[in-house]
């Protein structure tokens, strides 16, 4: 093995000392991303899960304000119910008081 051999050696071997250098400073960019994009996905999985706990808290909401509706037209309906009862009522003691009214000047009269 002559000088140029050696030479020659030598600056292979820089070279892939160079390579290695270059190789593991890729290595640790692509770890750094890495990290970065996990660290994303926790965030992006913390986010669905406040998400998904908002929509459910809001559909309880509505099925609760779908209840309360439904209950408050049922109530509405008996409210409806119990005022054309009174009003039929008073229409029959304004009849009746009619009458009264009519029998007793017939008496007057008579």
């Amino acid at each position: 093995a002559g000088p140029a051999q050696e030479e020659g050696s030598a600056q292979a071997l820089e070279a892939a000392r160079q390579e290695l250098a270059a190789s593991q400073t890729s290595l640790h960019l692509a770890e750094a991303r890495a990290d970065q994009a996990a660290h994303a996905l926790e965030g992006a999985r913390g986010e669905l899960a406040a998400s998904q706990a908002a929509l459910g808290q809001s559909q309880a909401a509505k099925e609760d304000a779908v209840k309360e509706a439904s209950r408050a037209t049922g109530a509405l309906g008996e409210a409806e119910q119990k005022a054309k009862g009174l009003q039929d009522a008073l229409d029959r003691a304004e009849q009746e008081l009619q009458s009264a009214r009519e029998e007793l000047g017939r008496l007057r009269a008579g």
